[in-house]
Parts: C-alpha cells; structure tokens; sequence
C-alpha cells in the first residue's frame, strides 16, 4: 500500500505519514487507532508488535 493509500484510509494527510516513519512528529492514541484499523488490527496488537 502507498503512503497516499494509507493516509486516505487512515484519514490524516500523506505528508503526516512520511513525518510518522521518519520520527518527526509523535501520535496521539486517536491518531493511532486510525493507523491500526487502516492497517487491518486493533490499536492494543499495534502497540504489542512494537513491543
């Protein structure tokens, strides 16, 4: 999936996507639930596959 396709799905912009990766900017837990269900999973398995 594309970092456009993702972005739309997680409804935040493209440019967003690319400051997560590189660490530029931090999540806040709305944000992050909306990446998890973007990429199919509940916000508690994202959180336990960084661990």
């Amino acid at each position: 999936m594309s970092q456009e396709e993702f972005a739309e799905q997680a409804n935040v912009h493209r440019t967003y996507i690319s400051s997560v990766e590189l660490g530029k900017v931090s999540v806040g837990i709305e944000v992050a639930n909306e990446l998890a269900v973007a990429l199919g999973m509940r916000l508690s398995e994202l959180i336990h596959s960084a661990e």
